[in-house]
């Protein structure tokens, strides 16, 4: 198949500094339709060129990667409750008693978007304490604030109701069954047969060590809880993505069953600021989001601060991949978004023309 427009664009994206590196794929529910790698893996401080093996910081897709999927899981057999509050699962103080799990999914629980756990003077296992013990930025249920921190939280409460870390939840209940082995936190769980400074993309430059991260996840706060946490810290290569991709264009199967991926992917805010689903960014006519406009109705989605997006459309039957290391060039120039609402256009541009000669 030939995916032209979809080809020039990335390499037109590359050129224009949008990324050193992409790992870009689409599919329907069959096959893969389109797939390209291109760029370097790391500039600085040796250059390296990505590859089919490149491992990307899915950063805050991990949040519907991993922490999602594993709550869901529970949701269906019991061990969570949507409606429960979180005072059921964590010593929750009375300000926050009436937030439920499907507030932090949401993101409607009220929590900050972020503040930095490393400056808090505490050690990481009292993450979840130091995430109570902030004031909320509004009330429970009231609106969207897109939160890391509540999260981190969620991830917390699924290690504790379960007696086991995240990494191996993640890894047991959704990456093995989906035949996912190379992705998973950068713990002892995931084997490398390669250092993973050759086998990661690098990020951004860090001032405290002074060096490129590469093999170290970006996020902050993350690399405080040690590489695990419930908003980042999932890498992946872009083949085991697809197979995550295909699942969720398959409305779940062999993961969730039909009624829990629905519940996953319907939006619980109507009438707020934004529409989400449980951990998933959901399309509605008439209000922008992440996906752009051209995946229409009954879409959803992801994106991760490095460079990271995972999308449906039901309606077009694809979905659409796009790994970078973006922030490998900083952060001032924030081009991605333009180029990842193109890549889906060009996409879907490219398929509806290769269509009428498909047999």
């Amino acid at each position: 198949m030939h995916f032209t427009y979809t080809e020039k664009l990335l390499s037109r994206a590359l050129m224009a500094g949008a990324f050193p590196s992409a790992a870009a794929a689409a599919g329907n529910r069959n096959q893969v339709l389109f797939q390209s790698i291109k760029g370097d893996a790391a500039i600085w401080p040796v250059r390296r060129s990505s590859s089919a093996d490149t491992l990307y910081d899915m950063a805050s897709l991990t949040k519907m990667m991993a922490t999602t999927l594993v709550a869901m899981k529970f949701i269906g057999c019991g061990k969570l409750q949507l409606e429960g509050s979180i005072s059921d699962y964590c010593d929750a103080p009375r300000d926050k008693a009436k937030i439920t799990i499907r507030d932090l999914l949401c993101h409607t629980g009220g929590f900050p978007a972020h503040f930095l756990l490393r400056d808090c003077q505490a050690p990481p296992e009292a993450a979840a304490d130091l995430i109570l013990r902030r004031p909320l930025d509004c009330n429970p249920g009231t609106r969207v604030i897109y939160s890391c921190m509540g999260f981190i939280l969620l991830g917390r409460i699924l290690e504790t109701i379960s007696g086991r870390p995240l990494d191996q939840l993640a890894r047991t209940m959704i990456f093995e069954p989906l035949n996912m082995l190379r992705t998973g936190y950068l713990t002892a769980e995931l084997p490398m047969q390669r250092p993973v400074s050759q086998l990661t993309a690098a990020t951004e430059y860090d001032p405290v060590s002074q060096q490129y991260l590469c093999g170290v996840v970006h996020d902050e706060n993350a690399r405080f809880l040690r590489g695990v946490s419930g908003n980042a810290g999932v890498f992946a290569p872009l083949a085991d993505c697809i197979k995550l991709a295909s699942c969720f264009l398959n409305q779940g199967r062999g993961l969730l069953n039909p009624e829990l991926f629905s519940m996953m992917t319907s939006n619980w805010t109507e009438g707020l600021n934004e529409n989400r689903g449980l951990g998933v960014a959901v399309w509605k006519e008439g209000k922008s989001w992440s996906g752009g406009p051209a995946l229409q109705e009954g879409s959803f989605g992801h994106t991760g601060f490095t460079g990271t997006s995972l999308y449906i459309s039901p309606y077009h039957d694809l979905y659409f991949i796009l790994l970078t290391n973006r922030v490998h060039f900083g952060r001032a120039l924030n081009i991605m978004p333009d180029y990842r609402t193109l890549f889906h256009q060009a996409v879907i541009d490219d398929w509806q023309r290769e269509k009428p000669h498909q047999v």
